[in-house]
């Protein structure tokens, strides 16, 4: 599955593992990050960052990751 941003107007995606380029450190590689599903304010707090409305279902959210960058 490839990661894409949740971010709008952010184009950050994965790349599958042959594709990424070798890092030469951590600070340059970019990670990906969930949504805090068990903690509904902090949750709250992102949805509101993000620009996403803070009554959508879990299961909409699920999938939505956060880029490093």
């Amino acid at each position: 599955m490839v990661r894409v941003c949740a971010f709008p107007g952010c184009f950050n995606r994965e790349k599958a593992i042959r594709l990424r380029p070798v890092a030469s450190s951590q600070e340059e590689s970019m990670t990906f990050h969930t949504l805090p599903l068990h903690d509904p304010e902090r949750l709250k707090l992102w949805l509101l960052a993000l620009k996403r409305d803070i009554n959508s279902p879990i299961e909409n959210i699920r999938a939505e990751w956060v880029p490093s960058e």
